[in-house]
């Protein structure tokens, strides 16, 4: 049952590296962290702000599968990487099984 080690690490790997990300802030200005991409919004913001204009610091909209792959090379790096990820696969898992015949 030594093979059970070998599903069980990478499982709770990816559990506590999920709840990292999930737990992480996603803005740097919810716990006041200034850098200067920061200030220079905030700026931005304050200035909208006093000539009355309405604010709205909620960044742009997310992209969508289909307008992923409209951006040059990702079709074709994603095609490339299901298969980096299949050799994988292959190597991992069958090529003990071949190697034991």
């Amino acid at each position: 049952y030594a093979y059970w080690w070998a599903l069980f690490i990478p499982a709770v790997t990816n559990f506590l590296w999920g709840f990292l990300t999930i737990t992480l802030v996603a803005d740097p200005v919810d716990v006041d962290i200034i850098t200067d991409d920061v200030r220079i919004r905030m700026e931005k913001n304050a200035a909208k702000a006093a000539k009355g204009e309405d604010v709205d610091d909620s960044g742009p909209a997310p992209i969508s599968y289909a307008g992923a792959f409209r951006i040059p090379m990702v079709a074709q790096y994603a095609f490339a990487f299901g298969f980096f990820k299949l050799t994988n696969y292959v190597l991992f898992f069958w090529l003990p099984y071949f190697l034991g015949k």
